[in-house]
């Protein structure tokens, strides 16, 4: 695979324009927002290939050997200009910042008369972000981000938000409130809900991810119990040995997130393809860092991952 070259997906002077505008013109994105094609509902388009984007708004910047690799905004949008080109990735989840200057440099490229690569695409508008990474604080994920009133203001297609069990922290109990408002504010408006529901510990190296049988399925139920309703729910579900087991404590739809470990692009495909032949409500999985930041095209590996997971 070629090495992935940003100013072909995002020419420099494009993104010194994006500046500008965010600077003269602050409420042109809410005008261009409202020309965007919105896509089919999620579940009527097949397996979803969903770019996770909201990194940076909960401090976590590190890649690699660098502590800072996804704080270059310029890269970071250049990289998602290009997982969102074509139809191998169907949408992405981000904060508003990141939807925002996306909306923007997708104005700018059209003025160019290059094609709008967020038409059709699902835009999911990430809630909660208060829990920032290594703080004292971090288990109380409070919504930070998008409130419902903004998801409509950009015309998103739907909300996606987090919580962690860790039934030896009292935040997490914070943090289910906040997601169960969060829940009824969305099916009001008849808003998809998109939910990462973790079961964690705490140890010497802060806060671990747990991926047995017992605590995924707890974590689900959790989730599925959450608001007045189970409708429009769709669940977010660390990738296990035992992912059968895991997926019969729901009957919803699922995405699939896997560990991110991989960095080459052999090992990155064959990751990012686990659980493909889950079950019949196992609809899809989000890309995350080692996508989005390959060293080669990411393009190109979205496009091996949506071959497998759409045809094969």
């Amino acid at each position: 695979m070629k090495e992935f070259l940003p100013g072909k997906s995002l020419a420099f002077e494009t993104y010194q324009q994006l500046c500008w505008i965010k600077v003269h013109e602050p409420s042109r994105v809410f005008q261009e927002a409202w020309k965007r094609k919105k896509p089919p509902l999620p579940g009527t388009r097949g397996k979803l290939l969903i770019v996770a984007a909201d990194h940076n708004a909960r401090m976590i910047t590190s890649y690699e050997d660098s502590e800072i690799t996804l704080g270059n905004r310029y890269q970071y949008l250049a990289r998602l200009c290009r997982l969102l080109e074509g139809t191998a990735v169907d949408g992405i989840e981000g904060t508003p910042d990141i939807l925002e200057d996306l909306v923007l440099v997708d104005y700018l490229q059209r003025q160019k008369g290059r094609a709008s690569f967020l038409n059709n695409k699902i835009l999911i508008g990430t809630v909660n972000r208060g829990g920032l990474l290594g703080t004292t604080w971090e288990m109380d994920d409070r919504p930070l981000s998008f409130s419902e009133e903004g998801i409509e203001k950009l015309r998103l297609d739907g909300i996606k938000f987090m919580f962690r069990i860790n039934p030896e922290d009292s935040n997490s109990g914070k943090t289910l409130s906040y997601c169960a408002e969060a829940v009824n504010l969305a099916l009001k408006r008849k808003i998809p809900i998109f939910i990462e529901s973790l079961y964690v510990t705490r140890g010497k190296n802060g806060i671990k991810i747990e991926t047995k049988t017992p605590e995924l399925v707890k974590a689900i139920g959790v989730a599925l119990g959450l608001g007045t309703s189970s409708s429009h729910k769709w669940l977010e579900v660390p990738f296990s040995e035992d992912f059968q087991q895991v997926l019969l404590a729901a009957s919803g739809p699922v995405l699939v997130v896997q560990e991110e470990k991989e960095k080459s692009p052999e090992r990155i495909v064959r990751e990012y393809c686990k659980g493909i032949s889950g079950g019949e409500n196992v609809m899809g999985t989000l890309l995350g860092r080692n996508i989005l930041f390959a060293r080669e095209d990411p393009l190109e590996l979205a496009r091996e991952i949506a071959r497998l997971w759409k045809v094969g």
